[in-house]
């Protein structure tokens, strides 16, 4: 027995017949483990010794023993799965049943000298002409297995025959097809079972099955696989199909269930970071952020964020120190705030130990190049000098075509700091300074 791959490989399977036992006839599956010595199958060195082993490894035999018994012919198979695979064969039956013995099929054949029987019709007896429906030998072959690769291995149809026929139509809503048998119609045989199986396209979910027109009764409407005996009457099925709840919201191609990034297209799935958030939607993308963490709501996650306390959005950084600027306080930068109305704030950057808060008019700066702008001079202008805390309130209303800016200032002692550079990186002139 050539068992190579199954369970049992290098023993021996025996189908044994099991003529003329003591306790009556009956068939039996047998494995056995000789004990050999190479190539030798060793014998006891006593007179009456006989070939081992003394019992087998595994044997089968029904509930009762009689219940399964063939007087000639038949076989066995282990299969890979470690069942073994049974052909009874003087009745022309074939069954498979698992290690503790349970039987998971069984399968009687319908085809005598004579020719297929009619579904219903009594097995003829193997003792009388004809031999009845006896098979010699059974073998079970993988769908991979080699002889089988380039022949049509499509179902057509049951090998019994039955007294009348009738038609089978199977269609389906879009999301989907019907694979087993396909869609179309097909005739099959009163009172015969049937099964019919359904597969699903991308981003959408099978709902059920639904009988048209005719009679079935499916064994599971609500599962892809199911099977009926059909009836005497031609019979519509359709399976019914929807969109995926957690479908292709972003229409990239790619199923929210598994999309990498749901809600902003990603076709790619990129994740240069691996963290499981897609490169178009991650707020790290090269740096890992799985949460998305974003403590300062700036759209940089925490995990890329120069400055994770305080927004900076365009992650600027005048010292090159990775502290971004509007949270690195001594980088000679003071960065100006306006989180609360009629509240202006700034940075307490280190080394100082007072404010000078100027504001003044868009306009007469634009006009006249004049950043801190006398106070008195125009009604947006003011000025507030030897400030202790970095805020000051100021709830100014604004005209029709206003709009004010801020500069603040840091004072070391006597010393007054700059107003910083323009975007020419020119140096801001202090034309009106605070006393």
């Amino acid at each position: 027995m050539d068992r190579r791959g199954a369970p049992g490989e290098g023993h021996i399977l025996i189908f044994n017949n099991g003529n003329g036992r003591p306790a009556g006839n009956y068939s039996s599956i047998e494995e056995i483990v000789p004990p050999v010595d190479g190539y030798n199958y060793t014998l006891g060195t006593s007179p009456d010794s006989v070939y081992g082993p003394a019992t087998p490894l595994w044997d089968y035999t029904a509930d009762p023993p009689s219940d399964f018994y063939s007087r000639f012919i038949s076989g066995t198979q282990r299969l890979a799965n470690g069942n073994t695979l049974i052909n009874s064969g003087a009745s022309g039956t074939f069954f498979e049943v698992t290690s503790d013995g349970q039987i998971v099929w069984k399968y009687v054949n319908p085809v005598t000298c004579d020719g297929p029987l009619t579904q219903g019709d009594a097995i003829p007896d193997p003792s009388g002409p004809g031999l009845g429906n006896m098979v010699y030998r059974c073998y079970r072959y993988a769908p991979d297995y080699p002889g089988l690769a380039g022949r049509d291995l499509t179902p057509t149809g049951p090998i019994e025959l039955y007294d009348s026929t009738a038609y089978l139509t199977l269609q389906s809503t879009t999301g989907g097809s019907v694979v087993n048998p396909g869609e179309g119609s097909f005739p099959y045989g009163v009172g015969q079972l049937t099964t019919i199986e359904a597969e699903e396209s991308t981003c959408n979910v099978f709902v059920d099955w639904t009988v048209v027109s005719g009679l079935a009764t499916l064994s599971d409407p609500s599962s892809m696989h199911a099977t009926f005996t059909m009836e005497n009457q031609d019979t519509t099925i359709q399976a019914n199909f929807t969109v995926d709840p957690s479908g292709d919201v972003d229409l990239d191609g790619v199923c929210g269930g598994t999309d990498n990034c749901p809600s902003t297209p990603n076709p790619g799935q990129e994740d240069v970071d691996s963290d499981g958030v897609g490169d178009n939607c991650d707020n790290c993308p090269e740096y890992a952020n799985a949460g998305q963490a974003d403590s300062d709501t700036d759209g940089l996650g925490d995990g890329c964020d120069n400055c994770t306390s305080d927004r900076n959005p365009s992650q600027s950084d005048l010292d090159s120190d990775h502290e971004g600027d509007t949270c690195d306080s001594d980088d000679g930068l003071i960065y100006v705030f306006f989180q609360l109305p009629g509240t202006v704030e700034w940075q307490e950057e280190t080394g100082f130990t007072s404010w000078n808060s100027y504001r003044g008019d868009l306009t007469v700066l634009k006009s006249t190049g004049v950043y801190t702008q006398a106070a008195g001079s125009n009604d947006l202008a003011r000025q507030d000098c030897g400030l202790s805390n970095p805020w000051i309130d100021d709830s100014a209303s604004l005209g029709a075509r206003q709009a004010a800016f801020f500069l603040t200032t840091g004072e070391a002692g006597a010393t007054e700091g700059g107003l910083g550079e323009d975007s020419n990186d020119i140096t801001r002139p202090n034309d009106n300074p605070c006393p």
